[in-house]
């Protein structure tokens, strides 16, 4: 998992450190905000999982929320990551720029300037390492770019609640996590997620994002067939890239978030289209919880449980 050190660096100044305690994950998005733990017993097996989910209409009613989901479960004290919406973060694969690997951060922040709607003094940037296996990407970044303004914003929020915030993620690497513990397998998989108003579509292997590629349409806006054709019509062209212009193998399978929302496109005709198996991407599968119920988590809270697996990934020593 990439901790994103560049935003903990540069909000060092607003953390202090207190006394540990069994961290938990906080997923925020436009209109809801949802708090996981995985409890584990004295070997060190999952044992439990606590989630809460609140809806907010400012950051007011977030603060507010966030506090008392604290103080009803004890949360106080515990160490706290945050994985971020897409909507609050840009994720961009540009050239590496032509100075030192220390100073990448700053010739970045000016190479992307003109590619995200940030202004440079209110920019917050890290980076990390695509995939070394394809030879298109030997002279390429990952470029994480987001709100500093925002970002703090965020942080004293969850310090206010007694929280210790200690990384910052993305939504990429949440959904990783889960297609790790729940496919079982390094193999090539594709992940189609529909947000409200547009949808991430992501290719992994081994533990790694091979593609992410932003589609302009979601569960709100997907109401006629034409978009529905466009939305395949993207897939089939990102594909393609893949496989032509990347050299690597078609994904063995898409997979597709379940929630408790109407499906917001065809699966029948997305399978006939693209000609690949596709399947609801079910945490309720996870075998490292064994007897665990989680499937109420489904709906809400399945990105804040991606985040958290993270523990179980570094415990692994998996590669992250």
């Amino acid at each position: 998992m990439v901790e994103i050190k560049g935003f903990k660096k540069m909000l060092s100044f607003l953390i202090k450190r207190k006394k540990k305690h069994q961290p938990i994950t906080i997923d925020i998005t436009p209109t809801q905000v949802s708090l996981v733990q995985i409890q584990y017993d004295n070997t060190n097996t999952p044992k439990a999982i606590i989630s809460e989910t609140k809806s907010y209409s400012d950051l007011k009613e977030l603060s507010n929320h966030i506090t008392k989901i604290v103080t009803n479960n004890n949360f106080q004290n515990s160490d706290c990551n945050i994985v971020l919406h897409p909507d609050y973060y840009h994720l961009l694969l540009v050239d590496k720029p032509q100075v030192p690997e220390n100073e990448y951060k700053l010739a970045l922040r000016w190479q992307i300037k003109g590619m995200v709607n940030i202004p440079t003094e209110d920019l917050a940037i890290d980076f990390f390492k695509p995939p070394t296996n394809i030879a298109q990407y030997n002279k390429k970044l990952y470029v994480i770019a987001s709100k500093l303004s925002f970002l703090k914003d965020i942080v004293t929020i969850i310090q206010q609640a007694s929280l210790n915030p200690i990384v910052i993620d993305i939504h990429e690497f949440a959904i990783r996590n889960l297609l790790f513990f729940i496919e079982q397998t390094n193999n090539s998989i594709a992940c189609l997620h529909f947000l409200d108003n547009n949808s991430i579509f992501s290719i992994f292997e081994n533990n790694e994002i091979y593609l992410s590629r932003n589609i302009p349409y979601g569960i709100n806006n997907i109401t006629t067939e034409e978009v529905t054709q466009n939305i395949i019509t993207q897939i089939k062209n990102t594909l393609d890239y893949y496989m032509h212009q990347l050299n690597q193998s078609l994904p063995n399978k898409i997979v597709i978030p379940c929630t408790a929302s109407n499906d917001p496109i065809n699966i029948e005709k997305l399978k006939t289209e693209l000609g690949i198996n596709i399947e609801y991407l079910r945490i309720n599968t996870l075998t490292i919880f064994k007897q665990i119920p989680i499937e109420q988590i489904q709906n809400t809270s399945y990105i804040a449980l991606g985040e958290e697996l993270r523990k179980e990934i570094i415990k692994n020593d998996t590669k992250h």
